[in-house]
């Protein structure tokens, strides 16, 4: 189905949209062309009162702290546009959740995705900031290595450690998700919204087919407590050691 692009379509000039990627509470993302015919996503907020624009800041602010090597580089930012927008690097390659869609992996694939995962998250939160939002819709597999996108929900340590806390705590539940995703092909919890919130209370993750240490950090990571469930880092090391 094809979807609509911006209303005015030099809204982001001097960049050509070319189409619409997607969107969400957050705002949307556009594939579009630079003047030198490079390709750039752009992503700008639905809204632009100053709550979205202070929003736009702060994934901003998260994207220059985690750096380039993890995330899409910063190609222009105009905060004070008519509709304010971030324009960044088109990675080129495929989601964690494209990767998934045809069902489980192999053991050995499995625990090779689940240390990449670990280790892309850890370096995030060592950086200071929390990804709020880490589903594989939002971690791209590249040539280079894995990637994390959509900072919308981010929250830095700098700015609110309570809500870097907590926005970590669900990035690491996110991640024993995303575990138990690729060696299953399905959630831990039911598709159906009462019966997973019911299993969720009950503490009773589904975890499948899943062994050895990767069924063991998944969970871990799925715990109710949120104060029980280990580090980015401590998963990483039980996944490469354990």
């Amino acid at each position: 189905m094809t979807r609509p692009l911006p209303s005015q379509p030099d809204t982001f000039a001097p960049y050509r949209v070319i189409s619409r990627l997607g969107g969400g509470l957050q705002g949307e993302a556009f594939l579009a062309l630079a003047p030198h015919n490079n390709q750039v996503v752009i992503k700008a907020p639905l809204n632009t009162g100053t709550r979205d624009r202070r929003a736009l800041d702060t994934e901003v602010a998260a994207l220059r702290t985690v750096g380039p090597t993890i995330a899409p580089r910063i190609l222009d930012y105009r905060p004070t546009a008519a509709r304010p927008h971030i324009v960044m690097e088109y990675l080129c390659g495929h989601t964690v959740d494209a990767l998934l869609t045809d069902g489980p992996l192999t053991h050995t694939d499995t625990n090779r995705l689940a240390v990449q995962l670990a280790t892309l998250l850890d370096t995030i939160h060592t950086c200071g900031v929390a990804h709020g939002d880490f589903r594989g819709q939002n971690i791209m597999i590249t040539p280079g290595g894995l990637y994390a996108i959509d900072f919308g929900c981010a929250r830095l340590r700098t700015d609110s450690y309570r809500e870097f806390h907590h926005h970590r705590q669900a990035d690491l539940f996110h991640l024993g998700a995303l575990l138990v995703r690729a060696g299953t092909g399905r959630p831990p919890f039911s598709n159906d919204w009462g019966k997973a919130i019911e299993d969720y209370h009950d503490s009773k993750a589904d975890l499948g087919a899943l062994s050895g240490t990767v069924r063991t950090v998944a969970r871990a990571l799925l715990r109710r407590q949120a104060w029980r469930r280990p580090s980015a880092a401590a998963a990483r090391t039980a996944l490469l050691h354990g």
